[in-house]
């Protein structure tokens, strides 16, 4: 997003652990990083997300064909150890649309939390839970 880094999820997330510590409660931070998760995309289900995100079916043909027929195998510095395959799953990496698609990809991913404030930047989240002493079984198991 623009305007946005690595320091803007730095500064975020230590605002809400400092907010968090002035209201005398406990800070709980999960950090999860995603960075081989690009290789888990699967192809069929962004163009599904995409759909339902409103992109148009032209956006969608272009997209599968970015990702479509693309061939890789194993090289380990020496000799291919692999046969040629088309993975079914993976956004290239280091290219722009990479991150764009896996964003995307993960982006219906605070659907699903319900007790905590959370932070997403490129292959990073960051999950926020803060509570009352007195509640730490309960914050736990939620």
């Amino acid at each position: 997003m623009k305007g946005h880094s690595t320091t803007t999820a730095l500064v975020r997330v230590t605002d809400d652990l400092r907010k968090g510590i002035d209201d005398r409660l406990v800070n709980m931070l999960v950090l999860l990083d995603f960075s081989k998760a690009f290789d888990r995309v699967h192809h069929k289900l962004l163009i599904v997300k995409l759909r339902t995100m409103g992109f148009s079916e032209h956006v969608l043909r272009w997209i599968n064909d970015y990702l479509s027929e693309r061939w890789q195998r194993v090289f380990d510095g020496h000799e291919y150890i692999s046969n040629w395959a088309s993975p079914e799953t993976s956004v290239p990496q280091g290219s722009v649309l990479g991150p764009l698609l896996f964003a995307l990809y993960i982006n219906d991913i605070s659907d699903t939390l319900e007790y905590s404030k959370y932070h997403m930047y490129t292959d990073d989240v960051q999950l926020c839970i803060q509570f009352n002493i007195n509640n730490f079984v309960n914050a736990i198991n939620h």
